[in-house]
C-alpha cells in the first residue's frame, strides 16, 4: 500500500479576505493506513484463529497498523463463543468444533490478554504497528473499544448491564488501581443493534443517548462511522442528524473511524485488512504504537468506507490547522476553510453544529466563514453517487467576544540534549563521560521523537551555554517545533534565554544579561530559582538578600524576568511560588512557565510538567509571543498521559461571555471562573490573589468554579490540586501526608497552574509602562540587605561568566518589599494519625556502600558526583538499608521520611573510594 507524506498546510487556501496569519511550514506527517476492530477465537471469532493471525493478515495486505478488539466478555475464560462451534456459523460447513472451542489457542486460552500483547509486539517492527485493545460489549448500552490500556474490564463483572456509569468509572480510574485511565476509547457501530431494556416504541439510544461524561471526553477519541459494509455517520433512525452529529452536539470531541469488525466468519471470508473493508487513516509522526496513539489522542485521522482504502485520501484544515485542532477565535473572525480529496468527482459537504451543511464542493472545497458561537465545529463528508465514502475528524472552534485568537500548544519548556555537559550520549560524547550514564539517550533526534510520542507540539532546547543543537538536522523534527534557547550559567543562578540569537559572552551579572537579551528581542527567564532550598522561603526580604542559602537565584530583584520557571520537575514548588508572588506583588507582570529539565531519554520525564501556550498559529514566533503575553498554563502530565489543562477566564464586560484569559486585564469585581479541560476526577481549585488565598473549592469534571476579581488592583492566578492518591502516578513516590518540603507528597498534589489575569481600575497606568531591564529611571532602590559574595559559590561545574557576583542584591522598585500570605496546609488524609516521636537517622558510608537505619523506615538519598556541587536524587522513599554508589561519588546525604509523611533534615557524609556501580 502506498504511504504518502502529507503537507499539512493546505495550499488551496488562497483567499483574498483577511484572516489570521497562516501557520508556519512544518514537517509532513506520515499518512498511515490501518484496520480497526478485529476479532479472533479469543472472543467470538472463528474457532482456531488468534490475534497472531489478524496481525499477520494486516501485514500481508501492506497496512501500517492494526488494532485488535476481542470482546472482553470471555477474556478471562478459555473458551470461544462462535456459532461455528456448533456448525451454524457464517461460512461454516456443518462441522462440530466443540473441542476446539472449549480452549482457544491451547495454554494461551488461559492468558488471552497477555497473549494478545505478545502478538502485537511480535509484529511491531517499524514497518507495521500492532495495537492491543478490547471491546466492552453491553447489549443494553452499546459497544465500546478500548485501546492501549494496561487493564481490561467486561460488561458482566463490572455491572455494565445495570449502569453505564460503571464503565465510565473504570475508564477514568488509574491503571494502578485496576482502571483504564491510560486507554483510548471509541464508540462502536452506533444504531447497529436493537438494545435491551429500551422504552417500548422508542429509539435505541446508544450509551444513554450519548450522555456527555466530561471526565471521559479527552480519551474517547472516535466513533465508528463505517463498520464492515455499513455506514453509520448519517444514520437517522435514532438520531435526527445521525449519531456523529448527536455526539458532537452533546459535547464529545470524537473523530471519524473506519472499522472492519472482522473475524467472525471462516477465513478467507473474513480476510482481516483486505482492501474491500473500511480503513482509518492516521496522520502520525512515525509508524509506532506511540506515534499512532499520539495522533489518535489529537484526533488527526479520518475514516474511509469499504473499498476506499487503496484509492482515496483527503485533507481538511481551518486557518492552516489540522483536523482535530481546537481553535479559539473572536466572534466575527474570518475562518479560512479548505478540504481536498484525491478523487475530483466526489461531492464534499462542510458540516457544522446540528448537522447543518454550510458549504459544498466537488473534489475540493474552499470556504470563508465567520466565527459564530452556534457553529462549534466543522467536519467534511465526502459522497460518491450520493453515498458517504469518507469523513474527516472535526476541527472545533470556540468563538467568544474579543477572545484572544489561537490554539493551545503543549510543550516542554526546558530540555537538554547531548550538547549539555551533564548529558551523556555514548560512545563518542565530546564533553561528558559514562559517570553521567543516568542522563543519557538525549540526542537531538531522540529528544524530538520522544516529544512527539508524548503528544507535545514544541520543545525548548536548553543546553548549558551551548547552541549546537540548533544546527542538528533533527532540530524541529517529528512534527515538533524547536524553540531556540539555551540555559545561561551565572555565578548566582541559571537564566534561560528563549528565542535566543546567540550565546552571550562575558556577562558579569543577571541585570546585564537581561538587558542584552531584551535588546535582541529575546526573553529573559529565571530558571528553578529555589532549586537549592531545603527550607521554606520566609518572604520577599529573604529573596532580596539572595535567598540566604535557600534559593538557587542569588540576584534578588535586580533583573526583572520576562517569564519565570516556577514549575521545574527537579525542584520544590511551594518555595518557587513564593518567589514568583514576590515579583507579582511588586506590580510586575511575570508569566509562569515550566520545564522537565530532562537531561536524558532514560529519565522518561519529558513533558512532565507540560507548558501550554495559547498561540496564534503553530510556529516558534507565535509561541514566543504567547509566552511574552502571559498566555500560559501548566499541567503535571503530558498530553499523551491525559493532562488536565486549567483555564482561568473572566467576563470583563459583563455580557455573559468569558472572553478574557491568562495575561489579560480586567476591572476590580469582574466575574471570573476556572475550568478544567480533560479533568477526569474532582480536584481542588485554589485561587490566589494579591498574595493571599482568595478561595479553595472543589472543581468537578466539566464544571466551573466562579468568583469575583478582588476589589483592589493586582493579580489573580489559579492552581489545581488533587488528593494524595495522585502520588500513585509516580513510581518513585508513595502516598503520604503532604509537606511543603517534600517533592513527592506536596508537589504531586499539584495537577495544574495558570499564569495570572491582572486587575486594574480603568484608566490606570499599566506596569508595562515602567522601565524595563537596563533602561529608564527606576527611582531610588531600597536596600533590604546584601549578602557577601563569599556566602555562596557557583552551584555546579558549569562554566560561569564573571569572577564574582555584584556586591549588592536589592530591590530596584523603590518601595517596601511586600509580604506574602501563607499557603493553606493541605488537609491530612483522615486515616493519618498525628505525628509520632521522630526517629533518628543512622547513616554510615564505607567505600561504596551506604548503610541506613533504623530498619523499616523510608529514606531519601541524594549524591554528589564528580566536580559537581549539585545534589542529585539516588533513591526516593526507599526502604532499603544498604545502597551501593557509583564510581566518582564524593558525597552522600540522606533524610528520614517520618510516619506522618513529613521529611526530617538532611544528614551528610563524605565518600572516599567509591568504585563500583549498581
Amino acid at each position: 500500500m502506498t504511504r504518502l507524506a502529507v503537507p499539512l498546510l493546505l495550499a488551496l487556501v488562497c483567499l483574498a479576505s483577511p484572516g489570521p496569519a497562516p501557520a508556519a511550514e512544518r514537517s509532513p506527517y506520515l499518512e498511515l493506513v490501518g484496520a480497526m476492530h478485529e476479532h479472533s477465537a479469543y472472543s467470538d471469532g472463528w474457532p482456531g484463529t488468534t490475534p497472531d493471525d489478524f496481525y499477520a493478515s494486516g501485514r500481508k495486505y501492506g497496512l501500517d497498523f492494526m488494532a485488535g478488539s476481542d470482546h472482553s466478555t470471555n477474556m478471562g475464560l478459555p473458551s470461544t463463543f462462535n456459532e461455528g462451534c456448533y456448525g451454524e456459523g457464517r461460512g461454516g460447513d456443518g462441522e462440530i468444533l466443540l473441542a476446539e472451542c472449549a480452549v482457544a489457542d491451547g495454554p494461551n486460552g488461559l492468558r488471552k490478554w497477555e497473549a494478545t500483547a505478545e502478538a502485537a509486539t511480535k509484529h511491531t517492527d517499524g514497518s507495521f504497528a500492532g495495537i492491543r485493545g478490547f471491546e466492552w460489549s453491553s447489549d443494553r448500552f452499546g459497544h465500546l473499544n478500548v485501546l492501549f490500556s494496561k487493564n481490561w474490564v467486561n460488561e458482566v463483572d463490572a455491572g455494565g448491564y445495570a449502569d453505564m456509569g460503571a464503565f465510565w468509572r473504570w475508564f477514568t480510574t488509574s491503571p494502578a488501581q485496576g482502571g483504564g485511565a491510560d486507554g483510548l476509547g471509541t464508540f462502536n457501530h452506533p444504531s447497529a443493534k436493537k438494545l435491551d431494556f429500551q422504552p417500548p416504541g422508542g429509539p435505541d439510544l446508544d450509551w444513554k443517548g450519548f450522555a456527555y461524561v466530561p471526565a471521559a471526553d479527552e480519551r474517547m477519541v472516535g466513533m465508528e462511522l463505517f463498520n464492515d459494509v455499513r455506514e453509520y455517520g448519517s444514520d437517522t433512525r435514532n438520531y435526527k442528524a445521525g449519531p456523529f452529529v448527536e455526539a458532537l452536539d452533546k459535547g464529545w470531541h470524537v473523530g471519524a473511524i473506519g472499522a472492519e469488525d472482522l473475524g467472525h466468519r471462516k477465513p478467507p471470508l473474513d480476510n482481516w485488512g483486505g482492501p474491500e473493508w473500511p480503513k482509518t487513516v492516521v496522520l502520525a509522526h512515525d509508524r509506532t504504537p506511540e506515534g499512532i496513539r499520539a495522533a489518535l489522542l489529537d484526533r488527526r485521522f479520518y475514516a474511509l468506507a469499504a473499498g476506499e482504502g487503496s484509492r482515496l485520501r483527503m485533507t481538511f484544515g481551518v486557518d492552516g490547522a489540522d483536523m482535530g485542532s481546537r481553535l479559539v477565535r473572536a466572534t466575527g473572525d474570518k475562518l479560512k476553510i479548505a478540504a481536498t480529496t484525491t478523487d475530483p468527482s466526489l461531492a464534499l459537504e462542510l458540516v457544522t453544529s446540528a448537522g447543518k451543511v454550510v458549504a459544498t464542493g466537488t473534489g475540493t472545497l474552499a470556504e470563508t466563514r465567520t466565527a459564530r458561537r452556534d457553529e462549534r465545529y466543522f467536519f467534511v463528508r465526502a459522497r460518491r453517487a450520493g453515498k458517504p465514502v469518507a469523513y474527516s475528524s472535526p476541527i472545533w472552534i470556540e468563538a467568544t467576544r474579543e477572545a484572544p485568537k489561537g490554539q493551545w500548544l503543549a510543550g516542554d519548556g526546558h530540555v537538554h540534549t547531548c550538547y549539555s555537559h551533564d548529558s551523556y550520549c555514548p560512545p563518542n560524547d565530546d564533553n561528558t563521560g559514562p559517570e553521567t550514564l543516568y542522563s543519557s539517550f538525549a540526542s537531538v533526534p531522540q529528544r524530538f521523537a520522544e516529544g512527539a510520542a508524548k503528544g507535545l507540539d514544541f520543545l525548548t532546547i536548553s543546553d548549558h551555554n551551548d547552541v549546537r543543537a540548533w544546527s542538528d538536522p533533527a532540530f524541529g523534527s517529528a512534527g515538533v517545533i524547536g524553540v531556540h534557547a539555551y540555559e545561561h550559567s551565572l555565578p548566582g543562578g541559571h537564566a534561560h534565554v528563549i528565542g535566543a540569537k546567540e550565546v552571550k559572552k562575558k556577562v558579569p551579572d543577571a541585570a546585564t544579561l537581561a538587558a542584552s537579551v531584551n535588546g535582541d528581542g529575546s526573553l529573559f527567564q529565571i530558571n528553578h530559582p529555589t532549586e537549592k532550598g531545603d527550607a521554606e522561603i520566609t518572604g520577599c526580604e529573604q529573596i532580596a538578600r539572595g535567598g540566604e542559602g535557600n534559593t538557587d537565584w542569588k540576584y534578588g530583584f535586580t533583573a526583572r524576568p520576562d517569564t519565570l520557571e516556577v514549575w521545574n520537575a527537579t525542584t520544590l514548588l511551594r518555595p518557587a511560588e513564593v518567589f514568583w508572588e514576590c515579583w507579582l506583588q511588586q506590580g510586575w507582570r511575570v508569566p509562569v512557565t515550566s520545564g522537565s529539565d530532562s537531561h536524558g531519554g532514560n529519565q522518561a520525564n519529558l513533558g512532565m510538567p507540560s507548558l501550554w501556550v495559547l498561540a496564534e498559529d503553530r510556529s516558534e514566533a507565535a509561541i514566543l509571543r504567547a509566552l511574552r503575553n502571559g498566555r500560559t498554563t501548566i499541567t503535571r502530565l503530558a498530553p499523551s498521559q491525559g493532562a488536565a489543562r486549567l483555564l482561568l477566564e473572566s467576563d470583563a464586560d459583563g455580557d455573559g461571555a468569558f472572553e478574557s484569559t491568562m495575561g489579560d486585564t480586567v476591572a476590580p469585581g469582574a466575574a471570573m471562573r476556572v475550568r478544567g479541560d480533560g479533568l477526569n476526577a474532582p480536584a481542588t481549585a485554589r485561587i490566589r490573589a494579591n498574595g493571599k488565598t482568595l478561595l479553595e473549592k472543589e472543581l468537578a469534571p466539566g464544571g466551573t468554579v466562579s468568583f469575583k476579581a478582588p476589589s483592589e488592583p493586582g493579580w489573580v492566578r489559579a492552581s489545581l490540586l488533587g488528593d494524595q492518591r495522585s502520588a500513585d502516578a509516580d513510581p518513585n513516590c508513595t502516598p503520604g501526608t503532604p509537606s511543603p518540603l517534600d517533592l513527592c507528597t506536596a508537589d504531586l498534589t499539584y495537577l495544574a497552574m495558570t499564569s495570572p489575569i491582572y486587575v486594574e481600575k480603568p484608566g490606570a497606568a499599566k506596569p508595562g509602562d515602567a522601565p524595563s531591564n537596563g533602561g529608564g529611571d527606576g527611582g531610588a532602590p531600597s536596600d533590604p540587605g546584601s549578602p557577601s559574595p563569599a556566602q555562596f559559590r557557583p552551584d555546579d561545574d558549569e562554566p560561569d561568566d564573571g569572577p564574582s557576583l555584584a556586591p549588592a542584591f536589592q530591590s530596584d522598585f523603590g518601595k517596601p518589599l511586600p509580604t506574602i500570605g501563607p499557603f493553606p496546609r493541605i488537609p491530612d488524609p483522615p486515616a493519618r494519625a498525628a505525628a509520632t516521636k521522630r526517629p533518628r537517622l543512622l547513616l554510615t558510608v564505607k567505600r561504596s556502600v551506604v548503610r541506613l537505619g533504623p530498619a523499616g523506615s523510608r529514606f531519601d538519598v541524594q549524591v554528589r558526583r564528580g566536580r559537581s556541587n549539585r545534589w542529585r536524587p539516588l533513591k526516593v522513599a526507599t526502604t532499603a538499608t544498604r545502597v551501593r554508589l557509583t564510581r566518582g561519588t564524593r558525597g552522600v546525604r540522606a533524610r528520614l521520611r517520618l510516619p506522618d509523611g513529613r521529611a526530617a533534615g538532611w544528614v551528610t557524609r563524605r565518600v572516599r573510594g567509591a568504585r563500583t556501580a549498581k
